[in-house]
């Protein structure tokens, strides 16, 4: 049976489905975008939460205004609130000059905040008083300014999880989740997949990145046996080695990221356990984040969150691990 797909051509990026599951998200989109208040992202990474941000602010009373997207886990603590609400010259050291921040600059269109749950309490306390009052000063300015755009925000944590951990207002989570978008992850939408590698075929040929015209049946079946821990992101990536790597006009095969290289032997025999009393604390540590690692198959930002760490700092210490020859 052929099945049509939904694709949002009015964004910069297309949203190409045929899942039952994902249609009915979209409706559920269509019909919040009509609102002004405050949305939530949520889904595993590489899902495509920025898509559907995009497709909200594309479907809302919005959509002629700028969508002005931050990546809070990108930020440092110091300097997130004045990329969030700018700042006056002099604010700080290194404030030379007065700036504008996201809310400023998405005055009549829509604000939207990647990995929302990396925000640091101080920043979340300030940010549920912007949403409640409408309002917001720059740092190191007493003058009030109103907010004029739309707010959407995005997480792969499990807010309420982090809400019993500390590292999540609770009211914050009850004044941005009356309105929740939960975007599947690609293993519970396998019928997506054709469409998905005929729309990156179709970019990658666009962009000038490979002229492939097509994959074989037995890459789609492979593809659709898949799990996809990197959800669309993955897949992307995949095809798109695939289409470097082939020879032909067709991809007949695919080399899928399903074995990892061991990043560290954890309670093998040959070495003392993790209960040893030789193991000192932050070689504990580090056993505990590779072999986690490892088990969530490399993806960083899941491994980061189950063990309650942001992912900046799962970053810095295997950047350390790597200095000090204890990853490959």
């Amino acid at each position: 049976m052929i099945k049509q797909a939904v694709r949002n051509q009015s964004g910069t990026e297309d949203l190409v489905t045929c899942s039952p599951r994902v249609l009915e998200l979209l409706d559920m989109t269509r019909r919040f975008a009509a609102s002004s208040a405050t949305i939530l992202i949520t889904g595993e990474s590489g899902t495509g939460k920025e898509v559907l941000a995009n497709y909200v602010h594309q479907h809302s009373p919005f959509a002629a205004g700028p969508m002005v997207t931050v990546n809070c886990a990108a930020l440092t603590e110091t300097l997130v609130e004045s990329e969030l609400f700018g700042h006056s010259t002099g604010a700080f050291t290194g404030a030379v000059a007065q700036r504008q921040g996201c809310f400023e600059l998405a005055a009549g269109g829509t604000v939207f905040l990647d990995e929302f749950g990396e925000l640091p309490l101080p920043t979340q306390a300030k940010l549920l008083r912007v949403l409640e009052e409408g309002d917001f000063q720059r740092v190191g300015d007493g003058k009030i300014l109103k907010l004029g755009a739309r707010v959407i925000v995005a997480t792969n944590r499990k807010l309420k999880s982090e809400i019993v951990a500390g590292r999540f207002r609770e009211d914050l989570y009850h004044r941005i989740s009356s309105l929740t978008l939960h975007n599947p992850p690609l293993r519970e939408r396998l019928d997506d997949i054709p469409l998905l590698i005929n729309h990156f075929l179709t970019r990658f040929n666009r962009d000038a990145l490979s002229q492939i015209e097509g994959v074989s049946d037995l890459v789609i079946k492979i593809c659709q046996e898949h799990d996809w821990p990197g959800n669309i992101r993955e897949l992307r990536n995949v095809l798109l080695r695939a289409c470097l790597l082939t020879d032909s006009r067709v991809v007949t095969k695919l080399e899928l990221p399903g074995t990892f290289p061991r990043l560290a032997r954890f309670d093998d025999e040959d070495e003392p356990s993790i209960g040893s009393t030789s193991l000192s604390l932050s070689e504990i540590e580090r056993r505990v984040i590779l072999k986690r690692l490892e088990s969530l198959h490399g993806n960083r930002t899941e491994t980061a969150r189950t063990l309650g760490i942001t992912s900046r700092t799962l970053r810095n210490k295997l950047a350390e691990y790597r200095r000090l020859g204890h990853v490959g």
